[in-house]
């Protein structure tokens, strides 16, 4: 963050007020209150004097302890810590550098290797600008002596070309940069730098004026140094040719910019302009201008052709501005445009503005994506080789196609969109998330296209050869669609990554291995399929990874699977496979991942027990009454059988194996004893995880759950790490929170990073007690809970962050209630009467816009990948306070009174959300009365539909009347029936085979 100075009339609790506000603190008693609290440092802080800073000219530094004599004869030798950095030797006289450094300037100086007595790897380092000054400088071994040789040496040779000062809180330039007066490239972003005052007494060096002392400097950055006006001193710069004044609160830029004779290249984005000076049009070296997040409403006279324009600019780089229009007098001046970005404005782009872009012939990247634009005519660009125009709403879509490369539009509500003539040049298309049909007629006979998505339509057939005419098409991705059948004509088929997911699929083409042998990626999760083709292969495949979950799989499909010798994940969970045989399962030696949850098994392959690099088993749900002995699985990590019949199971030998995440929850029969894992906490890390969080967890389901009495909830969760090695996921379950009937759940999110929420984990509850203690209403002590959590992250909070969600169930007088609070991407859904109803907020760029201009009128930009100041795709989030005022903590809100024919509820991370929607996560589950099975059957649909992102689901069972308790026990009884005689026909099949 910027260390700034405060300005005479600064109020400080004022700033602190409204810092408070800001971040989501409405309440005036409750500001006060958050002025005592100690953590409030960590957000805001006042300082008495000026922060020390280290103003080297580089961060590659070069550090040991040397013997150090001052040159003459009389000193002694001393052991010193010692530092180069860029053209300084420091030299402290504690290891801590707490002291002063003694400072030796190296540029123009001289290195010798010298002989001293008792000292035989010893320098000589002479410094000409303090008056030949010469300190000597002794090592201890061979390697620091070279290293410092080869430093020192670089060092006085010559001065650096370049010199770093960013994020270094300086005020005023330090006196040691002027020395170098040759410097080439000197950034100075992320700073509070100064122009002089009119009124300063004593000439001092430092100051933004002082800058044009550098006669050779060609790149100067600026950006971020909350700067109002543009310093009037670099226009007197003449050699640069790139600068960058970026991420300020410039309104306007001076006509002496003009001088900037050799100026190529100026970055302006991020600030307030709304206009320039037309005299820019005579800076004919500019080729670059961003003019990105300002508030221009138009286009500026600089970017247009004139007869007295000097200027070469051929780009338009104006997203997050205000324009709503290209009227003809702007469009007749753009015919040398070759490039146009205007995403992120209010561009409607009416058939009366997209009839005169005859104008555009030149134009070959146009990007209007995130605008007001329902239909888009583009066919008089016939140079368009780039057209990006997601999230517009547009329903129809009409493009060139005689040198398209590049086409995006995902998002919108297309039915259909025409390409004329046909774009043989064509490399990537994506057409996801609209209400598409089919596919372009064309789509099979485009030679160059090499990514295809046209996933979440409502596809029902393809083209015939789109598998075999597409001769470069790697990746197709077609899930989320109505098809009920694949081309099979696969002859030269070249693909690598085929996505078929959620389709309407009941067989496959015979040969579809066989023809398509480039597949790495295979994803038929949620279809129909009963088989896969049988036959034998006379080849080697390179499938690597294959899902088929959710299917109606059966035995006689594993011997055929178990022939992709390179597999390393193979997920066919919710299938109906009864048995899986050793002498299948040992062909698959490079597996790494291996998913049969939901199945009928009654054993596992003893072979998993001993399989060389497998590190992942999931079987829960099965009929599992025993394991295979895993001491011999060097490489297991997760082990996953919860919620089958386990009963003669040695937890102590599960624990002598390698396995980090043990999932034996919801086995009635397993008697677990805590000295077992006493044990075995000294040896080793070892989580044995109870997906219910309840006392109740190993139960009989079918009885106590659902009696009346005590909470009318019950809850079940499911957590994986997916492919990460850190689980940045975690889970509140607390259904009985207090005394009273009442329930407190959630679900936190960290990314990558496990810090932030193993310090939510600690404090929440005691957060939520505290708020409820102090009189607030559920709503609001949930909102100043998250509140006060975002300041208790301390250090950790400043530099990551995580999204969360958390719910509080209680009693009231003749109802229940529920309160809800989120950030993030962290998302809850009530399934009501087997409906959906969202009750929180998705915090992301792409999802929302209110957010988005909150985060423009903070002064934030949106980068092109998305990510707000290019560093996050969410808008709110406990922690990561460096990003504020653009990431703020405050949450969305909701109270809401429960229905008795509220049936459940689900909160879950974008693991599950981003490859799920609400309807079919509810629709998955909405009759599974266990909640553990049915938080893991959503996590075994996430996976199966390609999330390799951790993953945290929760869900409540809600109980409110007897009408759903009877219900659940129905069903449970149907289950129950229908697995005893499941159990009898598997039976009398091994007495028949016997």
């Amino acid at each position: 963050d910027i260390i700034r100075r405060l300005e005479p009339f600064d109020c400080p609790l004022a700033i602190q007020n409204e810092y408070l506000q800001n971040v989501g603190y409405k309440d005036t008693k409750k500001i006060q209150q958050m002025g005592l609290c100690p953590d409030l440092s960590w957000l805001v802080k006042f300082y008495a004097g000026k922060p020390m800073s280290d103003g080297t000219y580089s961060r590659n530094q070069l550090t040991t302890y040397a013997y150090v004599r001052k040159g003459k004869l009389l000193h002694q030798w001393v052991r010193r810590l010692c530092v180069v950095s860029g053209t300084r030797l420091l030299i402290y006289r504690d290891k801590s550098k707490s002291t002063k450094p003694t400072v030796v300037q190296l540029a123009k100086g001289e290195v010798e290797e010298v002989t001293v007595k008792g000292h035989d790897r010893c320098l000589k380092v002479t410094s000409t600008q303090q008056g030949d000054r010469s300190v000597y400088l002794s090592f201890d071994s061979d390697t620091d002596y070279s290293k410092w040789l080869r430093k020192t040496k670089k060092a006085t040779a010559k001065l650096p070309s370049k010199a770093d000062l960013s994020n270094c809180h300086l005020e005023f330039l330090p006196e040691t940069v002027f020395i170098n007066e040759d410097l080439k490239c000197l950034n100075l972003r992320h700073n509070a730098l100064k122009e002089r005052p009119i009124e300063e007494d004593i000439y001092t060096i430092g100051w933004l004026d002082d800058l044009p002392k550098f006669h050779s400097l060609c790149s100067l950055n600026l950006a971020d140094n909350n700067l109002s006006n543009f310093p009037a001193a670099i226009c007197q710069m003449k050699t640069l040719t790139e600068l960058n004044i970026a991420s300020n609160k410039i309104r306007e830029i001076p006509s002496e910019i003009v001088h900037m004779s050799s100026l190529q290249m100026l970055h302006i984005h991020n600030n307030h302009l709304n206009s320039l000076p037309t005299e820019m049009s005579e800076m004919s070296s500019l080729k670059i201008l961003v003019l990105a997040f300002n508030h221009f409403t138009t286009i500026p006279e600089v970017l247009l052709q004139s007869q007295n324009s000097k200027s070469n600019l051929d780009s338009i780089i104006m997203a997050g501005n205000r324009v709503e229009k290209l009227p003809h007098e702007v469009l007749c001046r753009m015919q040398h445009i070759k490039k146009i970005d205007l995403r992120m404005n209010s561009l409607s782009l009416l058939p009366s503005e997209t009839a005169k872009f005859h104008f555009l012939e030149l134009v070959t990247h146009l990007d209007v994506r995130d605008n007001q634009i329902k239909d888009l005519d583009v066919r008089s660009l016939k140079s368009l080789e780039y057209l990006n125009c997601e999230r517009n709403g547009m329903q129809s879509l009409q493009v060139n196609g005689s040198s398209l490369k590049n086409l995006y539009a995902t998002d919108n509500v297309l039915e259909t969109f025409s390409v004329n003539p046909k774009p043989e040049w064509l490399v990537n298309l994506d057409i996801s998330r609209n209400k598409l049909p089919c596919l372009p007629s064309w789509a099979s006979e485009c030679f160059f296209m090499v990514k295809l998505d046209a996933s979440h339509n409502v596809i029902t057939d393809l083209p015939p050869r789109l598998f075999c005419d597409a001769r470069k098409l790697k990746v197709l991705n077609l899930s989320h669609n109505k098809i009920s059948e694949v081309p099979s004509d696969l002859q030269n088929c070249v693909l690598e990554d085929l996505h078929l997911e959620h389709n309407c699929l009941t067989l496959l083409p015979g040969h579809l291995m066989l023809q398509a042998s480039k597949l790495k990626y295979l994803n038929l999760t949620g279809n129909d399929l009963q088989s896969v083709p049988q036959f034998s292969f006379t080849h080697s495949s390179r499938l690597h990874e294959l899902y088929l979950s959710d299917n109606r799989l059966e035995d006689d499909s594993i011997p055929f699977l178990c022939t992709f010798t390179k597999l390393r994940i193979l997920h066919i969970a919710h299938n109906r496979i009864t048995e899986i045989k050793n002498r299948d399962i040992v062909k698959l030696e490079n597996l790494l991942e291996i998913n049969l949850s939901g199945n009928d098994l009654r054993t596992l392959p003893s072979n998993l027990g001993k399989h060389p690099k497998l590190q992942i088993i999931r079987a829960n749900g099965n009929h599992l009454k025993e394991l295979p002995d895993f001491k011999r699985a060097n490489n297991l990590k997760v082990l996953e059988v919860g919620s089958n019949r386990l009963s003669d199971v040695s937890v102590t030998n599960l624990m002598g194996s390698q396995v980090k995440l043990l999932d034996i929850s919801g086995n009635p029969d397993i008697m677990v004893k805590s000295s077992e894992l006493r044990g075995l906490s000294s040896v080793k890390k070892i989580c044995t995880v109870d997906m219910r969080g309840q006392n109740r967890s190993l139960l009989d389901l079918r009885q106590a759950p659902f009696e009346s009495g005590g909470c009318p909830w019950q809850t079940g969760l499911s957590l994986t790490s997916g492919m990460r090695n850190k689980l940045g996921v975690s889970i509140l379950n607390k259904p009985q929170f207090t005394n009273e009937v009442e329930g407190l759940f959630g679900v936190f999110d960290g990314g990558r990073n496990d810090e932030v929420i193993k310090i939510i984990d600690d404090v929440i509850s005691d957060t939520v007690l505290e708020e409820a203690r102090q009189g607030s209403s559920n709503q609001n002590s949930l909102k100043y809970a998250m509140l006060s959590i975002h300041s208790k992250l301390q250090s950790t909070g400043q530099k990551v962050g995580a999204a969360a969600a958390v719910c509080h169930l209680k009693k009231e007088d003749n109802h229940y209630s529920l309160s809800m609070a989120n950030v993030g991407d962290v998302e809850v859904v009530v399934c009501r009467r087997g409906e959906v109803v969202p009750i929180s907020r998705r915090f992301l760029v792409q999802s929302d816009h209110q957010e988005c201009n909150r985060i423009c009128k903070s002064d934030g930009i949106i980068t092109e990948d998305g990510r707000v100041n290019g560093v996050t795709f969410q808008t709110r989030l406990l922690g990561s306070s460096f990003l504020y005022p653009h990431v703020i903590p405050d949450p969305h809100l909701v109270q809401m009174t429960l229905h008795h024919d509220d049936q459940f509820i689900i909160i879950a991370n974008h693991g599950l959300w981003k490859y799920i929607t609400y309807e079919d996560a509810v629709s998955q589950i909405k009759n599974i009365p266990d909640p553990v099975i049915a938080a893991k059957r959503l996590q075994d649909l996430a996976q199966g539909y390609g999330s390799k992102e951790s993953i945290g689901i929760l869900v409540i069972r809600l109980l409110l009347s007897e009408k759903e308790r009877n219900k659940m026990k129905t069903i449970l009884q149907k289950q129950f029936q229908a697995e005893q005689e499941l159990l009898a026909v598997l039976k009398e099949r091994d007495v028949v085979r016997d």
